[in-house]
């Protein structure tokens, strides 16, 4: 099995340069706890529910100021559609 079989096709994402609240949002209405970063359709990294916590609440940093790209993980594992699941 391929991983395009069982990938979601139509994913909210966000930019960069969003505030965090915008994410938190998003996961909010998505009820899932990590956004994709884009920019230009090229993923740049994820910002997570761990993340907003840990680097933004838990520092009393404010989500409506804050910017997601100074609190997202830069480095997420990725996969390509013809990947085998197994």
């Amino acid at each position: 099995m391929k991983v395009k079989e069982i990938m979601s096709k139509n994913v909210a994402y966000v930019q960069s340069d969003e505030s965090v609240e915008r994410a938190a949002q998003l996961m909010k209405q998505h009820n899932c706890g990590s956004i994709p970063v884009c920019c230009s359709g090229k993923m740049e990294g994820i910002i997570t529910d761990r993340d907003i916590a840990l680097r933004c609440i838990a520092e009393g940093r404010d989500t409506k100021q804050e910017k997601i790209k100074d609190i997202m993980t830069t480095t997420p594992a990725t996969g390509n559609p013809e990947m085998d699941v197994n």
